[in-house]
C-alpha cells in the first residue's frame, strides 16, 4: 500500500523550496543561473513532455550527455513522475554504453550525442521549453526509487544500483550535518559527472538546505580557480589530482581561492603549505568515513565522535553497521570480516535481484574496540584511478577477446598522480605487443579502464584449484 502520508520525496524537496525560496539563486551552469522557482518549472516542463512519451511511475528514464543543468531537470522530473532517472557514463564505449542499456531497459533514452535508439535532446530543448510547467498529477511515495547508478562489475558486467527518494533525503539530512552545510550560505562546488553519488550528494543536500551550487562537469584546474573565485565557493568535492593542478595553475595567486574552506582530499604532498596558504582549508589527516553507491555515499564518518583507532570514523546515527564472519556471524572486535548495512539509506536493490535482510557490501573492514571502524579492503578485486573505479574482471575480459592472449591478470600498481594505475599481466599465446593490447582494450571499454602498462609472462602463477593466483601477481608484479 502506497503511504503518501508518511512520505517525503525529491519531488516535495523541489516544490517546497520553490515556494519558499522563489527568488534564490539555486544552481549556476555555466552563465547561466537557476532560482529555486526556474528549477521547479523546468522540471514540471520536463516531466510533462516525458508524460506525454508515456514516461510514469516505476520506469526509468537514461541520460546520456554531460552534468550540466539538465541531469538536475531530469531526476527532478523523473521524481515527480514516479520513475528513475539513470545518468549514464559518456566516457563508455559504444559496447559498453550497449549493455547499460540493455541492463537498465529504459523507456526513454536522451542523449546529446549520436546514440542508437535515442532522442536528441538538444533538438528537443524548443519543446521542452513549451512543455506545460503545471505541476503533474502524480504524488509517489518516497520509498520508490528516483536514481539508477551503474556500480561493481566484479563480474566483468556492471549492475544498477536503485537509490530511492527516502535513501537520498535521508543521505542528504545526515551529509548536511557532517560535511556542515550551513542553511542558505554554503555556496559548493559539484566537480565531476553526475553518474558518481559522491557529486551530487552534497549538492543534493545543500539544495534541500536552501544554498547555492556550481556545476563544473568537466573543468580545468584554472577554469576551477576561476569558478571558485567568481562566485566565492565555500565546498568543493576536489581529488588529489585536481588539487595539484590548481595550486600549479595558481602559483601566481592570480586567483582568491580564500573562501574555500570544506574539501574531504588533500594535496599528494601534505607538507606542502601552498594550498593551505591560497585557501581557507583545515589540512586533512585521512579518510572522511566508509561508503559506497549501493549506500548512497557514507555510513561512517571520521567527524563522529573523538577521532579513535580506526581512520574510516564510527557509524552514522541512521546506519546500522556491521562486521560479519562467513555465514553472517558478528565478528569480534578487531577481527576482520566483511561491511554490512542496514537502514534508509540503502538501494531498493540492484534492477532484477533480490534483496536482503542486510546489503553485504563486498568489502572487508575491522571494528575497534572503540567503535571504530577501518577499511581493509574488497572482497574481491577493485582498482581506484582519480575517482573512478575499474573492475579487473571486466579489463581482462576484453583482454582475452585478442587472439594473441591465452590468459591474463589486472592489477593496480601505486601511481604519484592518480592514487593507482592498471596494469595488465598477459600470459601470451601468440606475438603482439604491449601497444596493441592497450588499443585493443580501448576500443572495447573506456579509454580511462585500459591498461597503462602490460607485462608478458611466460606463465600466470596459479593456485592448487589451478586459478590464476592474483595474490603471486601482485606480489611479483604489482610494485
Amino acid at each position: 500500500m502506497t503511504d503518501v502520508l508518511h512520505s517525503f520525496t525529491l519531488a516535495d524537496m523541489v516544490r517546497q523550496q520553490a515556494r519558499v525560496l522563489p527568488g534564490t539563486t539555486a544552481i549556476v551552469d555555466g552563465d547561466d543561473r537557476y532560482t529555486f522557482a526556474d528549477m521547479d518549472r523546468a522540471a514540471n516542463r520536463w516531466a510533462n513532455w516525458l508524460a506525454a512519451r508515456s514516461v510514469g511511475l516505476g520506469d526509468r528514464v537514461a541520460w546520456h550527455g554531460p552534468g550540466d543543468v539538465r541531469t538536475l531537470h531530469l531526476l527532478f522530473a523523473a521524481a515527480k513522475l514516479g520513475a528513475a532517472l539513470v545518468p549514464l557514463n559518456v566516457r563508455n564505449t559504444a559496447e559498453e554504453t550497449a549493455r547499460a542499456l540493455e541492463t537498465a531497459a529504459p523507456a526513454l533514452v536522451l542523449s546529446t550525442t549520436p546514440l542508437d535508439g535515442a532522442i536528441d535532446a538538444d533538438a528537443q530543448a524548443p519543446a521542452v521549453r513549451a512543455a506545460p510547467a503545471d505541476e503533474p498529477a502524480i504524488d509517489p511515495d518516497d520509498e520508490r526509487p528516483v536514481l539508477g547508478v551503474f556500480t561493481g562489475a566484479f563480474s566483468g558486467r556492471p549492475k544498477l544500483a536503485l537509490l530511492t527518494h527516502r535513501g537520498i533525503v535521508t543521505q542528504s539530512l545526515v551529509t548536511a550535518a557532517y560535511r556542515l552545510i550551513e542553511p542558505g550560505a554554503t555556496r559548493y562546488l559539484a566537480s565531476g559527472p553526475m553518474f558518481h553519488v559522491g557529486v551530487h550528494l552534497k549538492l543534493l543536500a545543500n539544495y534541500l538546505f536552501g544554498g547555492l551550487s556550481v556545476l563544473a562537469p568537466h573543468p580545468d584546474a584554472a577554469a576551477l580557480c576561476r569558478l571558485i573565485e567568481r562566485e566565492r565557493v565555500t565546498s568543493a568535492l576536489l581529488f588529489t589530482p585536481s588539487i595539484d593542478q590548481m595550486i600549479q595553475a595558481n602559483a601566481d595567486r592570480r586567483h582568491d581561492l580564500s573562501s574555500l574552506r570544506d574539501v574531504p582530499a588533500q594535496p599528494s604532498d601534505p607538507s606542502d603549505g601552498a594550498w593551505y596558504e591560497m585557501t581557507s582549508c583545515l589540512r586533512a589527516s585521512g579518510p572522511t568515513g566508509y561508503g559506497q553507491t549501493e549506500t548512497y555515499a557514507m555510513v561512517s564518518f571520521e567527524a563522529r565522535g573523538p577521532s579513535g583507532t580506526g581512520a574510516f570514523g564510527r557509524p552514522s546515527p541512521v546506519a546500522a553497521v556491521g562486521v560479519a564472519r562467513p555465514g553472517g556471524i558478528e565478528s569480534a572486535p578487531g577481527e576482520p570480516g566483511e561491511i554490512t548495512v542496514r537502514g534508509p539509506q540503502i538501494m531498493a536493490g540492484y534492477l532484477g535481484e533480490p534483496v536482503g535482510i542486510r546489503h553485504r557490501t563486498g568489502d572487508l573492514g575491522v571494528f575497534h574496540p572503540d567503535g571504530t571502524l577501518d577499511f581493509v579492503g574488497p572482497v574481491q578485486e577493485v582498482i581506484k584511478t582519480g575517482m573512478e573505479n575499474v573492475y579487473p574482471a571486466e579489463v581482462e575480459i576484453a583482454l582475452r577477446r585478442h587472439p594473441a592472449v591465452a590468459e591474463a591478470c589486472v592489477i593496480g600498481i601505486p601511481d604519484p598522480q592518480w592514487g593507482s594505475s592498471v596494469r595488465a599481466v598477459v600470459e601470451a599465446g601468440a606475438e603482439c605487443t604491449a601497444d596493441e593490447l592497450i588499443e585493443h582494450t580501448r576500443r572495447h571499454i573506456a579509454s580511462y579502464k585500459k591498461p597503462r602498462s602490460v607485462i608478458f609472462v611466460a606463465k600466470l602463477p596459479r593456485n592448487a584449484a589451478g586459478q590464476v593466483d592474483r595474490g603471486a601477481v601482485h606480489q611479483k608484479w604489482g610494485s
